[in-house]
């Protein structure tokens, strides 16, 4: 049976209330956001959170975190958005895989790095792609910092 308790009134035995984070205490997803579940719905404790708290978010609309903590649901540290302001958010905080952390690199900082060095002392971007083993295309992304900006 689903539960007859409404979530607003069941949300409140999972929250920690930290100084500054309120954290989730009930289960959470593989990425670490609280769920609850009514009416046979997952719902994410965040987004009850924001809608306890604030209003009910239109269609389209998400929950963003301040805080970068997704198990936090203080609603301080919570604003609706749209899924590009969150993208956005993930790129300008680098919470996103970049560089060698990212699953299809095939470079590392230090290979990036000699590649740029090489660049630099005048050496082509095609020598430069042979030695590599990289097409030109790819070398002259790294050149003007499209791909691995991070590496100087």
């Amino acid at each position: 049976m689903a539960h007859a308790i409404p979530p607003h009134l069941r949300f409140w035995k999972f929250v920690l209330k930290g100084d500054s984070c309120w954290v989730w205490q009930g289960k959470r997803n593989e990425r670490g956001y609280g769920k609850m579940v009514s009416r046979g719905r997952d719902l994410y404790a965040h987004r009850v959170s924001f809608e306890m708290h604030f209003r009910a978010l239109a269609p389209g609309e998400v929950v963003r975190h301040r805080c970068d903590n997704t198990s936090c649901v203080n609603p301080a540290h919570l604003l609706a958005g749209t899924q590009a302001d969150n993208m956005s958010d993930m790129h300008q905080r680098r919470r996103h895989a970049f560089g060698s952390s990212h699953k299809a690199a095939i470079l590392n900082e230090a290979m990036v790095a000699e590649i740029k060095k090489r660049l630099g002392q005048g050496e082509t971007q095609a020598s430069v792609g042979r030695a590599f083993n990289l097409n030109c295309r790819h070398v002259g992304k790294i050149a003007r910092a499209e791909l691995w900006g991070h590496v100087q």
